[in-house]
C-alpha cells in the first residue's frame, strides 16, 4: 500500500474505508450493509501503550462469506491500526484462530506495521507469527490478573491472547501493543465470575453479577 492509497483510504472511516481497503488492496467486495455490521469495533486502552481491539462488538462477522473471512479482518485491523494513529510499529496480540492469524498476516502484508503474537498450545516460531504457549488451566488467572491490574474483563479465549502479551511484556512495554478481544466475558459468564472469585448459582445470576460489579455490557 503506498502513500498515496494510505492517506486516501485513512481519510474515510468506518464501513467506507472497510469496503475501500478490500477493492483496492485486495481486489474483493463486500456489501457494505454488510460491512455496517462489522464495523463497531472499539479500541479500548487500558493502561499506557495497552489497548484491547474488541472484535466481539463485530458479531464476530457472523455475516461474511468464509471465502472472505481472513480479507475482512486484514482491513479490520489496517482499519484499526490508522484509529490508533501510531506512528511505527505495534504488536498485536492474537487468540489462536487460523481467520485472525491470516488476517493479521495479510494486513501486515499490505505494509501495516505489526508484530504478531499468538496464544497457542505450544512456543513455536514461524514466519507468519510468534506462537506462545500458554497452558489452558492458567487461564482463570489471566482473567483475574488482568481484572485486578488493568480492570478489564477478558472472556476464556481472548484471554490466550491476554496471556501471550503478558508473556513478553517485559519485552515490548515501549512499543504500543494491542489485544484482539474475540468474544463478550458474557457468553462464558459463569466461568468468568467464577475465575474473579465470585460465585453464581446459574449462569444468568453470573451475568448479572458481572454487569453489576464489573460494568460489564450486555453483549451477546
Amino acid at each position: 500500500m503506498d502513500d498515496k492509497l494510505w492517506s486516501e483510504i485513512a481519510a474515510c472511516d468506518s464501513a467506507k474505508r472497510i469496503r475501500l481497503i478490500l477493492e483496492k488492496c485486495f481486489s474483493t467486495s463486500v456489501d457494505e450493509d454488510v460491512l455496517q455490521s462489522v464495523c463497531d469495533f472499539p479500541i479500548v486502552e487500558i493502561e499506557d501503550n495497552l489497548f484491547v481491539l474488541e472484535l466481539e462488538r463485530a458479531g464476530m462477522f457472523v455475516s461474511i462469506d468464509t471465502k472472505q473471512m481472513s480479507f475482512v479482518i486484514a482491513a479490520v485491523f489496517a482499519s484499526a491500526y490508522m484509529d490508533l494513529d501510531i506512528d511505527g510499529k505495534i504488536n498485536m496480540f492474537l487468540p489462536n484462530d487460523k481467520d485472525l492469524v491470516c488476517g493479521a498476516v495479510l494486513a501486515r502484508d499490505l505494509g501495516v506495521p505489526i508484530d504478531i503474537f499468538v496464544g497457542a498450545d505450544e512456543d513455536k516460531e514461524e514466519e507468519k507469527a510468534c506462537f506462545i504457549g500458554i497452558d489452558k488451566k492458567a487461564v482463570g488467572e489471566i482473567i483475574k490478573d488482568f481484572s485486578d491490574f488493568d480492570d478489564y474483563v477478558f472472556d476464556p479465549i481472548s484471554a490466550l491472547a491476554a496471556g501471550a502479551f503478558a508473556c513478553v511484556e517485559e519485552d515490548v512495554e515501549d512499543m504500543p501493543s494491542v489485544i484482539v478481544s474475540v468474544a463478550s466475558p458474557m457468553q462464558y459468564a459463569k466461568e468468568v465470575i467464577s475465575a474473579l472469585g465470585v460465585k453464581a448459582r446459574d449462569e444468568q445470576e453470573a451475568k448479572r453479577k458481572l454487569e453489576e460489579l464489573f460494568a460489564v455490557d450486555m453483549i451477546e
